[in-house]
């Protein structure tokens, strides 16, 4: 063979190899070249990428619904363990008539829990000032789901009480007040989440 056939000949074999595509078996012209199968592994990646961000998306939604849910039940807590105090105050009026319907729940920021030890006289504990939410005490939590200061296991949460008497009446007795305004404030997250609930109390026993 002449070599001038034969450099025409190996050139042709470079020039078809170079075009070549990648085939599947049984599939005539349905080939991949080597850039299309780049693109479909990176259109791929984006799609696996993206459900994965949505997976995480969802369980940080759950979690920050529950956060929310267990908030806005210590929240109406705090408003049920004021109403308790009022409601002691009225029973033990019936032996000592002369006990405030409003003992114990005077004006200011408070903490409380339900797991108070002094269950004739109950009571709330002053907030230290300024009650702002690095002053107020996380919650802990017993076996059981009990929130309570004292013993168990540090929460996320921070509670706070607010009272503040008001008067009913248009011409109000300065020194007696009908009405009892509510509000708790429940902190997680750092104190980057708050929930508020509010509820009036009033003195209709005495009416």
């Amino acid at each position: 063979m002449k070599p001038k056939t034969i450099c025409l000949s190996f050139n042709q074999k470079i020039k078809k190899i170079s075009g070549s595509r990648f085939q599947i078996p049984g599939f005539r012209d349905s080939g991949f070249t080597f850039i299309e199968v780049i693109v479909a592994i990176f259109i791929m990646s984006i799609g696996v990428v993206g459900t994965l961000i949505a997976v995480q998306g969802a369980i940080s939604s759950t979690s920050q619904s529950c956060s929310r849910l267990t908030a806005a039940n210590l929240a109406q807590e705090g408003i049920e363990i004021v109403r308790s105090i009022r409601d002691t105050n009225w029973l033990e009026q019936r032996t000592a008539t002369t006990t405030p319907w409003d003992e114990n729940v005077g004006a200011g920021d408070w903490e409380a829990d339900y797991t108070d030890t002094n269950i004739e006289n109950p009571s709330l504990d002053l907030c230290v000032f300024p009650c702002v939410y690095n002053n107020l005490h996380f919650l802990k939590k017993i076996d059981g789901g009990f929130y309570n200061y004292s013993s168990g296991n540090d929460t996320q949460f921070k509670r706070k009480i607010t009272i503040t008497p008001e008067h009913a009446s248009p011409d109000p007795d300065p020194s007696q007040y009908e009405i009892l305004k509510i509000s708790v404030t429940v902190y997680w997250g750092g104190g980057g989440h708050s929930i508020l609930a509010q509820e009036e109390l009033y003195n209709w026993h005495s009416q």
